[in-house]
């Protein structure tokens, strides 16, 4: 079952929810950085509309089913976040879409990898905290 998101054997990839997570935090909140509190506040609209997926998913008696048809939407978050980029009054990383959410929801299979989407992205909202607050990398070790 091995995906980007899976070992062989169908667990998460640890370094998705640990260093990894933490790499693209960096990227995100602190290399090439605008507004950390804006990039914050925008990163978790986007975080919270995957929650609300999902939440629905799991919510759902055929969770493969519901699954299916939010899909398409997620996709549609690549747009969402590409529209916040281009507005001029609102501030978020280019490396939040370019490091993060581009790749990551392409490489969306399956609906087990859209649950350890979920996860990595919850890690990397916790290290984006800690790093748009100006903690330096080397108080984290």
């Amino acid at each position: 079952m091995g995906s980007y998101y899976h070992t062989d054997d169908g667990k998460i990839k640890e370094e998705l929810l640990d260093k990894k997570a933490e790499e693209v935090a960096k990227k995100i909140f602190i290399g090439g950085r605008r507004d950390t509190e804006s990039t914050r506040t925008q990163i978790r609209k986007f975080y919270n509309e995957v929650k609300y997926y999902e939440k629905k998913i799991r919510k759902s008696s055929d969770e493969d089913s519901t699954f299916k048809e939010i899909f398409p939407l997620m996709k549609m978050l690549k747009a969402k976040v590409a529209y916040t980029l281009g507005r001029t009054e609102v501030k978020i990383s280019q490396a939040f879409y370019d490091e993060f959410v581009r790749p990551c929801i392409d490489r969306i299979e399956d609906r087990e990898d859209f649950y350890a989407f979920v996860r990595y992205f919850e890690a990397v909202i916790g290290y984006g905290y800690y790093y748009s607050k100006g903690k330096k990398e080397e108080n984290l070790k």
